[in-house]
């Protein structure tokens, strides 16, 4: 419905060809299956975490996606992205760029999203960004993970959790959907998983290790110079964590579920209507929902960029 609205709009300018094709695309539709309710997840720092042994049959029905593992969308999760959604384009004349501000992707590279780490700093990638700020938000939880969050936390905590192993599973899974090229983003991708593997050695889950240890030992390991660069940006990324929440767990997960929400809305405007109704010959994707509801309502591309491609 979002696309018809759009395509109707736009029919007495220049529709384009291709246009045209993805509304008589989606009208053929027969999706694989209905809409789960589900979000995969993925964590760039377990790889085996969320992995499914499902064969042949899931990888050519569903693609990668269908060798990743998905958890219920949560009330928390619809909570956060609603409330940023509420926040970001409440009056979208004068707030459309908040999600790509807050995200540290509209113009702003010093802020904790993307500190100055070696040389280069100061641009990046959709892609870089987004695993950057997954591994710090990992480290956040492996820091805290030895105790129960507090009451009020909970919700956040779930919210900033599944939307950042959200995130690093459309990297994975779904490139298409993100505002980097989608064969660029799956060789960075890997360049990152092979260099996390060749850091942490075949024993990636620490489950030999306490909390504390863990975390320490992933920092220490991550932040050698030799490693990734974006390895070394999310370990800085959970230290600032650590060290400016160490006194309020429960703020630090009030600031991360916001963060993520806002990640959300800032991947998910796209002009890419093929691999939003290729998402949907899956099933759907909990992004595509969101990118029709801002299609609904006249929003197509990125906030804070130059042309919607995620460039500042």
């Amino acid at each position: 419905m979002a696309l018809l609205g759009h395509y109707i709009r736009f029919r007495s300018g220049t529709p384009g060809r291709c246009t045209d094709v993805a509304l008589e695309t989606v009208l053929r539709l027969k999706p694989a299956k209905r809409w789960s309710d589900k979000i995969g997840q993925n964590s760039v720092l377990e790889p085996r975490r969320f992995g499914k042994r499902s064969g042949l049959f899931s990888e050519k029905l569903y693609g990668r996606a269908g060798l990743i593992k998905s958890v219920e969308v949560s009330p928390a999760v619809k909570d956060a992205v609603l409330k940023s959604l509420k926040s970001s384009y409440g009056g979208l004349d004068k707030g459309s760029a908040a999600a790509a501000q807050r995200v540290g992707l509209g113009g702003k590279v010093d802020s904790w999203a993307w500190p100055a780490i070696g040389a280069g700093s100061g641009t990046s990638s959709t892609t870089e960004h987004i695993l950057a700020c997954h591994i710090g938000t990992r480290l956040f939880e492996i820091k805290y993970s030895h105790g129960a969050c507090p009451t009020s936390g909970a919700a956040d905590m779930t919210a900033a959790c599944h939307l950042s192993y959200y995130c690093a599973y459309l990297v994975a899974a779904a490139p298409g959907l993100l505002p980097d090229s989608p064969a660029w983003t799956d060789k960075r991708y890997k360049e990152v998983v092979k260099d996390v593997k060749a850091a942490l050695g075949k024993d990636d889950d620490g489950a030999s290790e306490s909390t504390a240890q863990r975390y320490e030992q992933l920092c220490k390991e991550l932040s050698k110079t030799s490693r990734d660069e974006v390895l070394q940006r999310g370990a800085e990324l959970g230290r600032r964590l650590v060290e400016t929440y160490a006194e309020d767990e429960a703020a630090a997960w009030r600031f991360l579920a916001d963060f993520w929400s806002e990640m959300v809305l800032f991947v998910a405007p796209s002009k890419n209507v093929k691999g939003h109704v290729e998402a949907m010959g899956r099933g759907g994707e909990f992004v595509t929902l969101v990118w029709a509801l801002l299609l609904h309502a006249g929003v197509t591309d990125r906030p804070g960029t130059r042309d919607g491609s995620g460039v500042p």
